[in-house]
Order: structure tokens, then C-alpha cells, then sequence
């Protein structure tokens, strides 16, 4: 079935029903409203997000970052509410099977306990490996063995 689109009178078949638009005409339109509308959007999205992931409005997610002064509680780093998360964005870490909300991270020590599924005995074995395995308690035949793996810098 051909339409005739509202916007460029092309006669398509191509075309999103609803609005009688052909996909050109809707991209378009898509992408004007989105320009015209993006910090809403925006925050709109961010609203949401609190909402359905930890029951909190946007002013219960402020009160949290306040009320562990902005500040990651595993590494101690300071924290802000937006940004990437490769930087030092927080996040409002909780548990995956109950949902319970646990503290605030930093976006790398929330990565880390996911990269450890939260798994307390891993945790504990990490903590062992790095205190036992510096290169210092290397035996000298075995610094020595694995020497050229090493780039001073």
C-alpha cells in the first residue's frame, strides 16, 4: 500500500503509519524534536532511571550523594552525579538479587565487585593474591625466568 507523506508529498510505501510520514520525513522530524527537546529528554531519562532501578526521585538520589558526602566508599575518591562512567561518576551500588540498595561507588569500584560477581570468598583470595605475590617475594631464580615479561618505565 502507497501513501503520499504528509510533509514532502512523496507517494512511498516506505512509510510510519501512524503518522503518515515517510521514514525520511520521520527521521527528521525524530531528530528536530530531539535537538529542540534534548535536556528534557535528558532528564527526563535520568528520572526515570532512579525511579524504576532504586525507587528514588531525582531529590532522594541527591540527598544519597549528600549523604555520603559525594565521596566513593570504597577507594575514598570523590564522586559526582554525572558524567562517564570511566571517570569518576557515582553510582549507587546495590544488590543484584534483592535489590537493596548497598552505599555508593565510584564507577571503577563498581566495575571491580561486578568483575568479582560480589563473590566475598573471590574477593578475600584478590585481597591474599596481592598481599603474597609482590615482585619483591619473587624467588631470585623466578625474577630472574620471567625478567624479560618486565618494562621498567
Amino acid at each position: 500500500m502507497k501513501i503520499t507523506c504528509r510533509t514532502c508529498k512523496e507517494h512511498t510505501d516506505n512509510f510510519y503509519k501512524s503518522e503518515g510520514l515517510c521514514i525520511p520525513c520521520h527521521k527528521a522530524k525524530s531528530a528536530k524534536w530531539y535537538q529542540e527537546n534534548k535536556v528534557k529528554k535528558q532528564t527526563s531519562s535520568r528520572k526515570n532511571y532512579y525511579k524504576k532501578t532504586y525507587n528514588l526521585t531525582l531529590k532522594q538520589r541527591d540527598e544519597f550523594f549528600k549523604d555520603f558526602s559525594h565521596t566513593c566508599t570504597i577507594c575514598k575518591c570523590k564522586v559526582k552525579k554525572k558524567g562517564k562512567l570511566a571517570g569518576n561518576q557515582g553510582v549507587i551500588d546495590h544488590c543484584h538479587d534483592t535489590g537493596e540498595i548497598r552505599g555508593l561507588l565510584c564507577a571503577q569500584c563498581n566495575k571491580a565487585l561486578g568483575c568479582f560477581k560480589d563473590n566475598i570468598e573471590s574477593l578475600k583470595n584478590a585481597i591474599k593474591y596481592l598481599g603474597q605475590n609482590s615482585c619483591k617475594k619473587l624467588k631470585p631464580k623466578d625474577r630472574q625466568k620471567y625478567s624479560h615479561l618486565v618494562t621498567n618505565t
